[in-house]
């Protein structure tokens, strides 16, 4: 492999092993990696899950108000 060629050429003890780790015998649990993509669109769906929230607050005080015979917002 040119990777580990280079490597040790450059006195690194590290090497690269395409294998699993159960292959080479390292009983580590995989991990999961999400990519930046992902990680905004989590970002933007709470974003909104919030969004909705506090418009559900405002509609329900604005009901609220309405039958009451307030207003909100407006002097």
């Amino acid at each position: 492999m040119l990777t580990n060629e280079k490597l040790q050429a450059l006195g690194h003890e590290a090497r690269v092993d395409h294998r699993s780790l159960e292959a080479q015998g390292i009983e580590l649990e995989p991990t999961v990696h999400l990519s930046p993509a992902v990680i905004g669109t989590q970002r933007e769906v709470e974003h909104i899950h919030r969004s909705i929230i506090e418009l559900s607050t405002d509609i329900r005080a604005a009901l609220a108000a309405r039958d009451t015979g307030q207003s909100i917002g407006h002097p």
